[in-house]
């Protein structure tokens, strides 16, 4: 998936649109979001949250390459997280087959 062009990205944090902003970074795209500014309250709210909704994305892919399942686990608390990409587009998803995560 190509990125959005910035004025694109900019429109979506003018109208509020979390749900695509919140798409960009699961993408692994969440760098286009650095520095930006919102006035609308939704984005405003998802811009605060952006390093700490990062770093999470972060330590579960931390956790898949460690083999940690029990981590993975509690981490995971919305289906969405599950699918996150790294900054390099990647899954970290790839867990040994001999561990479940039922």
């Amino acid at each position: 998936m190509d990125a959005p062009a910035e004025h694109v990205v900019d429109e979506w944090l003018a109208s509020g649109d979390v749900a695509k902003l919140e798409q960009l970074v699961l993408d692994g795209r969440g760098h286009l979001l650095k520095e930006k500014t919102a006035v609308n309250a939704a984005s405003k709210e998802f811009l605060r949250g952006l390093t700490v909704y990062q770093s999470k994305i972060d330590a579960i892919h931390k956790a898949v390459e460690d083999g940690d399942v029990r981590r993975v686990k509690s981490l995971i608390d919305r289906q969405q997280l599950a699918l996150a990409r790294d900054s390099y587009g990647n899954y970290k998803q790839d867990l040994d087959s001999s561990q479940t995560m039922n």
